[in-house]
């Protein structure tokens, strides 16, 4: 069944509990408040119902509608025009999928190599505004960093250097606009080092939008026990550990020891999660595989110190 956007005007409500928040709408589909309002204000993609104080509120329709542009934005068409789509799949796009996407790219493309650095910060900010970006990290981001760094030149290097450092800019602003000290999950976000820092804030992006108030620490490539000690007494559950590489034996040995705990919760994110797949037999249930603990407790000092800084969580 096609999800059909069939509001024809904002309600007034007298019953919030019924509804669904923008706030909770936002967790339930990853999509950030900025850019569902955008999709009601400028493309008439949603039309929520308002309570007598004016805050929107959404249906389970409305959630089926979003999930329905979601399918269609991850297929490439452009937001301008989904929302025929939504009303008839028969409907044929004025441009064929990815087009639209290809030529942002191409626009993107052209200000990063001619430096025009005020271009390529407007153009990212009105695509972040009006698409979810898990779609544009796919569809436009990946792909416009991979032909950067596919090239081999000087100069390429330096617009390699460029889109990143817009990127990771424009993804940070994008993070610090959406932080809520009212969100109730809370998690920290590790980077091990200071490389992929455009995917690390991507990562961030992703978790607050499922409704975390996300901390984030770039660079720490050692004393993650000690980090933990720290944020134990701050409400924080949740770990989130992201790398491209390998980790070192000093993160993976303070892995073992806070899982085995139980202090919090410790997830895998980046490449270093299939790099380390044997690292938990089950991420899920944080259970530790034994073959790791015995390679990274192995000698006598490290099997002390494990053993101390275990009697310190306890």
């Amino acid at each position: 069944m096609i999800a059909k956007n069939d509001h024809s005007t904002e309600n007034t409500l007298s019953d919030e509990k019924a509804l669904l928040s923008i706030g909770e709408v936002s967790e339930l589909t990853g999509v950030n408040t900025v850019t569902l309002r955008a999709w009601q204000r400028r493309y008439g993609l949603l039309k929520p119902q308002r309570t007598p104080k004016g805050h929107r509120m959404y249906t389970g329709q409305d959630v089926a509608v979003i999930e329905n542009i979601l399918k269609w934005l991850d297929r490439g068409v452009p937001v301008g025009q989904v929302k025929a789509l939504l009303n008839d799949e028969t409907f044929t796009p004025k441009t064929s999928p990815n087009a639209e996407i290809a030529r942002e790219a191409d626009k993107l493309k052209k200000a990063v190599m001619d430096f025009d650095v005020l271009s390529v910060n407007r153009q990212l900010s009105e695509l972040t505004r009006h698409y979810p970006i898990s779609v544009l990290e796919k569809n436009l981001f990946g792909p416009l960093t991979d032909f950067f760094s596919e090239q081999k030149s000087d100069v390429i290097g330096l617009c390699l250097s460029t889109w990143l450092t817009m990127l990771r800019h424009e993804l940070l602003r994008c993070f610090q606009l959406g932080q809520k000290s009212s969100s109730k999950r809370r998690c920290v976000l590790v980077s091990t080092s200071l490389n992929d820092l455009h995917l690390f804030y991507g990562q961030a992006l992703n978790y607050q939008a499922k409704g975390y108030a996300v901390t984030i620490i770039e660079g720490l490539d050692s004393n993650l026990f000690s980090l933990v000690k720290t944020i134990k007494s701050s409400n924080v559950t949740e770990l989130f550990i992201f790398s491209e590489d390998a980790l070192s034996a000093s993160m993976k040995r303070d892995i073992v020891i806070i899982v085995d705990t139980g202090a919090v919760s410790v997830s895998l994110l980046g490449k270093c999660r299939v790099i380390h797949s044997d690292l938990f037999t089950n991420l899920n249930t944080q259970h530790v595989d034994k073959a790791v603990r015995k390679d990274v407790t192995s000698d006598s000092s490290a099997s002390t110190k494990e053993k101390s800084e275990r009697e310190q969580f306890q």
